[in-house]
């Protein structure tokens, strides 16, 4: 149909983004002890698609001590970032295609007599990242001039990505079933 505008623009760039960031942080302490304790969260979604997104969440946690005689003292250290995000795949050329290509066809599937950019659409990738990172450090005055220290630490990243290509992202007259990837 000659008289169809598809607003292409509108499909895959006519939505309003938005963000969120909020931080909180407390900390306090004594003399000899002090402590604080934050954490973070951020979250934002694309003009592309109202399922996108991208979010992450930070917690931090710190501990000093040091002994009424100053021999001893104690450092810890704990991060924890955890990261997740749902990306829909679009083409940049969808944008430019013609206005008036007919997305379905009268029995409701997908038109493919060229590149269906809707129906490729339904593509998407997610990512979960978390990252633990802990250190201590010990200390002990044996006299003056000779202190023994030890430092510790640990770290673990956990990354997980999956791309989702449902059957409905292909042709039909090519392939008539999706695939999914999975990394770890």
């Amino acid at each position: 149909d000659k008289n169809t505008d598809n607003k292409w623009q509108d499909w895959f760039m006519g939505r309003t983004a938005s963000n969120t960031d909020a931080s909180l942080s407390i900390s306090g302490g004594a003399a000899q002890t002090t402590f604080l304790l934050s954490g973070s969260y951020y979250r934002e979604n694309t003009v592309q698609s109202e399922r996108d997104f991208f979010r992450r969440g930070n917690a931090h946690i710190n501990l000093n001590h040091r002994s009424l005689n100053d021999r001893f003292g104690l450092s810890a250290n704990a991060f924890y970032t955890a990261n997740d995000s749902r990306l829909t795949n679009i083409s940049g050329l969808a944008i430019a295609a013609t206005p008036n290509y007919p997305i379905y066809k009268s029995d409701g599937s997908y038109n493919w007599a060229t590149t269906n950019y809707i129906a490729q659409a339904t593509a998407y990738n997610t990512t979960n990242v978390g990252n633990l990172n802990t250190n201590i450090i010990l200390d002990y005055g044996l006299f003056d001039g000779l202190t023994i220290k030890a430092s510790l630490g640990y770290n673990k990243i956990d990354d997980d990505y999956t791309s989702i290509l449902p059957s409905t992202y292909f042709n039909p007259a090519f392939q008539k079933t999706g695939s999914t990837l999975f990394s770890k």
